[in-house]
């Protein structure tokens, strides 16, 4: 595990703040990961609604990927609403990056409180991830909402989605990041489709996804939801979800990312 920038507890922190929002960024090592673990696992209680222990497990084992990972390393971010006395938590993001067939890929797991849902933290947490965790050739998630994909997309860090804009089948590199990804992170034995990403029954302990819900006036969403259910087969009650790798344009592999602010429409 990676120490050398851990003091007194914590990593030195990077904080950046926008619109009421003040993001946090610690880079995960001994000293660190338990705190970190908690107040993570906390929020993950509060936004998706799943038993405590089995949420104990998914963000410590989350939170371990970059560090297991030869040439890993792992960052948290905790999102806090600037307007309440305390500074509450309001969300978190843990981004770790894995080397899979000689490509760096940030692997994100994030969530917020509803509240604080369309207020552009989802992306910053993704576009400061792609930054601080440079080189990053991929981003990749596992997913039951559209608006994670979405949000993902919004960005403007990725020049293709897969299995959205092309199914995996299509392209030998992104297929190879699938199957290593999914070796590493996937819970359980599953089945899982080379074409679509879909996992069926991985979420089945955890249970569905219960702070997504659908906003039928919203178009690219929803328009995602039912490839996601009709095409691609996603049961959301049975645990399914979807893996989805994105290929990061090359402007954005190298350049800074200062413009990416939170307040991104």
């Amino acid at each position: 595990m990676k120490t050398a920038e851990c003091v007194e507890g914590y990593q030195r922190p990077k904080t950046f703040s926008s619109k009421g929002y003040g993001v946090t960024s610690y880079r995960v090592c001994e000293n660190n990961v338990v705190a970190l673990s908690k107040v993570v696992t906390g929020l993950y209680i509060d936004i998706f609604h799943r038993d405590p222990e089995i949420s104990r497990t998914v963000v410590e084992a989350n939170i371990s990927h970059g560090v297991d990972a030869n040439e890993g390393d792992t960052i948290v971010m905790l999102a806090r609403d600037l307007s309440t006395p305390k500074h509450d938590p309001v969300g978190f993001a843990v981004l770790s990056r894995l080397v899979f067939s000689e490509r760096s890929v940030l692997y994100i797991s994030r969530g917020l409180l509803p509240a604080h849902e369309g207020k552009g933290v989802g992306r910053f947490f993704v576009k400061k991830g792609v930054e601080e965790l440079r080189p990053v050739d991929m981003v990749a998630f596992k997913t039951q909402n559209p608006a994670s994909i979405w949000s993902v997309r919004q960005t403007g860090l990725i020049d293709k989605l897969y299995p959205f804009d092309a199914t995996y089948d299509t392209d030998r590199a992104a297929q190879n990041v699938l199957l290593e990804l999914s070796r590493h992170v996937r819970r359980f034995p599953s089945g899982l489709s080379f074409v679509t990403g879909l996992s069926t029954s991985e979420l089945i302990e955890e249970g569905m996804n219960l702070a997504y819900k659908p906003h039928y006036d919203h178009d690219p969403t929803m328009n995602l939801l039912r490839k996601m259910v009709y095409e691609f087969g996603m049961n959301r009650e049975r645990g399914d979800t979807i893996y989805v790798v994105g290929e990061v344009k090359p402007v954005a592999k190298d350049t800074p990312l200062d413009s990416f602010l939170l307040n991104v429409a």
